[in-house]
């Protein structure tokens, strides 16, 4: 797990960072503003704006770093936990989870059609994304009780 100092070594880095050609014009057509919402991945894969594109990439990337953060934060907190609730946050994670993860599809369904996602495509992705974290979160946790 990283320490603080090097998140904020990180993050002043990536903002240094020119991932982006702002002398790019950017194309976009009347079409792919009504799919644009707020999904970066969808609204990479709806567009055929190069400058677009590049934005989308420029944050996801950064993103990625952020999950990161969160998820050692959230290992932190969960293994500073005793059994009982490590047993239950388990639980009320799933239910979260797939309850916010629902309202983003059914906000947003327009925008992940145009880039290509049906609900089912984007529940496989989610439980993904589900399980591989948890386990993240957990996983210190199980070393600890084997």
């Amino acid at each position: 797990m990283k320490n603080s100092n090097y998140w904020i070594g990180h993050f002043k880095a990536n903002a240094l960072e020119k991932r982006v050609n702002w002398a790019l014009k950017p194309n976009i057509i009347p079409a792919e503003i009504c799919a644009i919402l707020s999904s970066l991945q969808a609204w990479q894969n709806a567009t055929g704006c190069d400058l677009l594109k590049q934005i989308c990439t420029d944050i996801l990337v950064d993103e990625a770093y952020h999950i990161t953060f969160q998820t050692e934060r959230l290992t932190i907190i969960y293994d500073g936990k005793n059994n009982f609730s490590k047993g239950w946050r388990k639980i009320a994670y799933r239910y979260f989870f797939y309850a916010t993860s629902s309202l983003v599809w059914f906000a947003h369904r327009k925008l992940f059609k145009a880039g290509g996602n049906t609900f089912d495509c984007y529940t496989r992705k989610m439980e993904h994304k589900f399980l591989r974290t948890l386990k993240k979160i957990t996983h210190s946790a199980q070393i600890q009780l084997v």
